[in-house]
């Protein structure tokens, strides 16, 4: 039995070390495995406006830069170009460029009222005017580190709740012109239960500045791990929300909360300013609005929580690479490029995986010989092993004649002469002898 265990784990173990040394992927771990799935249906909105309003002698000379508006997460919920996010976010897009105008002069009267100025408005918009420094965005941001501003995708607001934070209807449905975008599916909230861990992904803040859009930091996200540490806050319009123990910055509202089967369970909100500016120093406790809230706004912009065929195939592909069918893998990816080029994960997923498979073909060219070499040699030993222990076996029952000898002298009865008895056995033994030789 030694001989043919042997005779199997030697060509065995060399098709092991092969399949090691050529395809072996390593699978991610869980949180690295949802960041992978989830990250390219998640994007950067752009709403505000900015501008320096410049004032005459009676208000004081003082150019005043303003800014409305603000910059946070959504993500994509129908192939067809739709995200949610929070209403907040896209307020300043409402009513458009104009709009925004007008709410910038709104600003400029807050603060001039702050500083004890108590004249009309008609005579604050008089004695000032908005300085050719204007700008106004409204527009989303794939996530690809090789965008830039030149990438940018206008949206249009479809659905829009309440910006009053206080209450569950901090909601928004946006939509850019792209098919075929990747697709987070929304799971129950009523599933999530306290200390259930979650994952975030969003794009705070820390360290942008909006004029840098060249900047990777602008378009990378970040993934943030945490859990549920209340499932039944209540707002002031009894709207019941969750809260995260989880640590994500400004600019993440809007940010999709994720279960650990990579579902939707909750949208990132912040209910109060003390909370932004403590958001903005990244040591926020956020909340997070429930799905049953985020499904009503997705029916009444009369659009369908579904995956398109890209989240099928690009699925299929991670499968296929952490199994190391880099072939599969390749197909599967290539079919995604064609379907949605601007996916943020494909173009280095599939660098990596032909880069990959180039190299497989040059080391199955070079180590073939030497592959083969194992293989066979580890035949010849398991045969010759093999052939070797049978004839040691042969050799130990030729060189044992004595328990022959001595059942068949057992045999004999008592009354048979003693000189009889002597032949008989030789010839016994000679005859055991020629059978175990027989082949």
């Amino acid at each position: 039995m030694r001989a043919s265990k042997l005779y199997s784990a030697i060509p065995i173990s060399s098709l092991i070390f092969a399949q090691t040394f050529f395809g072996g992927v390593e699978e991610p771990n869980l949180t690295q495995k949802i960041a992978l799935y989830s990250k390219p249906s998640v994007v950067r909105i752009f709403s505000y406006c900015s501008g320096t309003y410049k004032t005459t002698p009676e208000l004081g000379g003082i150019d005043r830069p303003l800014f409305v508006g603000g910059i946070g997460t959504g993500f994509f919920i129908n192939s067809e170009g739709y995200i949610v996010t929070s209403a907040h976010v896209v307020e300043a897009s409402q009513g458009g460029e104009n709009e925004c105008k007008q709410k910038l002069f709104n600003n400029l009267v807050r603060t001039l009222r702050d500083e004890g100025v108590s004249d009309s408005e008609d005579f604050i918009q008089e004695k000032s005017y908005l300085d050719d420094d204007f700008e106004y965005y409204q527009y989303v941001l794939l996530p690809d580190s090789r965008q830039n501003q030149a990438d940018a995708l206008p949206f249009d607001i479809k659905e829009i709740g309440s910006t009053d934070r206080e209450t569950g209807n901090d909601i928004a449905i946006i939509k850019i012109q792209l098919s075929n975008t990747p697709v987070l599916k929304i799971g129950d909230s009523d599933d999530v239960g306290l200390g259930d861990s979650v994952i975030a992904i969003g794009y705070p803040v820390s360290g942008d500045r909006l004029d840098e859009f060249g900047d990777d930091s602008i378009v990378v996200s970040g993934v943030f791990e945490g859990t549920i540490s209340k499932t039944d806050v209540s707002l002031k319009d009894n709207t019941k929300v969750l809260e995260l123990d989880i640590s994500v910055g400004y600019g993440s509202s809007g940010s999709p909360v994720l279960n650990e089967q990579g579902q939707v369970i909750g949208m990132v909100t912040f209910n109060e300013d003390q909370a932004v500016n403590q958001a903005l120093q990244g040591n926020a406790t956020p909340l997070a609005n429930r799905t049953s809230s985020l499904l009503e706004y997705v029916r009444q912009a009369g659009v369908d929580n579904e995956s398109g065929n890209l989240d099928i195939l690009y699925r299929d592909g991670l499968d296929f690479l952490w199994n190391g069918n880099l072939e599969g893998a390749r197909s599967k990816f290539e079919s995604v490029q064609d379907l949605f080029p601007q996916h943020s994960e494909i173009e280095p997923l599939l660098q990596d995986v032909r880069s990959s498979i180039a190299e497989m073909d040059t080391v199955q060219r070079d180590y073939n010989p030497f592959l083969l070499a194992i293989v066979g040699g580890g035949c010849f030993l398991g045969i010759g092993y093999w052939l070797f222990n049978r004839r040691l076996q042969n050799t130990q029952a030729v060189s044992s004649p004595s328990e022959v000898e001595t059942s068949v002298i057992k045999e004999l009865p008592s009354s048979v002469p003693q000189s009889y008895r002597e032949i008989s056995t030789r010839q016994e033994v000679r005859q055991a002898t020629v059978v175990s030789t027989d082949p």
